[in-house]
């Protein structure tokens, strides 16, 4: 191959790659629109309960976003109880992409957080109140097919307060084998002393 054809060819490629990074460039690149979808019950024990809570991230933009992260916090009373950090996610062109955030909630935990607040606010009740913070954010690497590179970053919060079931008639057999058992022990102590 000649030393003119070489050129050629390097300066056509050069060229047909520039037009490419040059469309990501001028491309109006939008911000993601998150929001909260819904919450599924994946499991109910005594001890936790697993939750997968959805949103749904809209990527209005005809190009491609990765780098772009979620971190989420759980709350109750005001007071911070679990977080997930960093989940990693790429949003497609044009299109809604479902995050699950994975939760998995220790009665005990709560509880223990919150101390003498719980016995008021779980009382009678059937369910606790958590709020769920999501913030989504990143600097998104904008790419399509052949190029990227990096050019906004942009954040997003959303908040919702979702009802976490309490196991009651689980809890009161534990609390109930526990009592039992209580009293076993005191029996038995006392038949020793006497």
């Amino acid at each position: 191959m000649s030393k003119l054809s070489y050129l050629k060819m390097l300066f056509f490629s050069l060229i047909i790659s520039s037009c490419g990074y040059f469309l990501v460039l001028t491309t109006d690149i939008e911000s993601p629109k998150v929001k909260y979808i819904d919450h599924k019950i994946k499991k109910l024990t005594k001890d936790d309960v697993q939750v997968d809570v959805n949103l749904l991230a809209h990527n209005p933009n005809p190009i491609g976003l990765k780098n772009v992260f979620v971190n989420y916090e759980l709350y109750m009373e005001g007071k911070k109880f679990f977080k997930g950090e960093n989940i990693s996610l790429a949003l497609a062109p044009k299109k809604e992409t479902k995050i699950k955030l994975p939760v998995k909630i220790m009665y005990k935990g709560i509880f223990k957080s919150l101390g003498p607040i719980y016995k008021k606010l779980v009382g009678k009740a059937k369910s606790l109140p958590v709020e769920i913070r999501a913030h989504v954010y990143g600097k998104p690497t904008v790419y399509n097919k052949y190029h990227g590179g990096k050019l906004f970053s942009f954040n997003h919060n959303e908040k919702k307060i979702i009802q976490i079931p309490i196991p009651r008639e689980k809890m009161q057999k534990k609390f109930d084998k526990a009592k039992d058992k209580l009293k076993k022990k005191a029996k038995e102590a006392l038949k020793n002393l006497f």
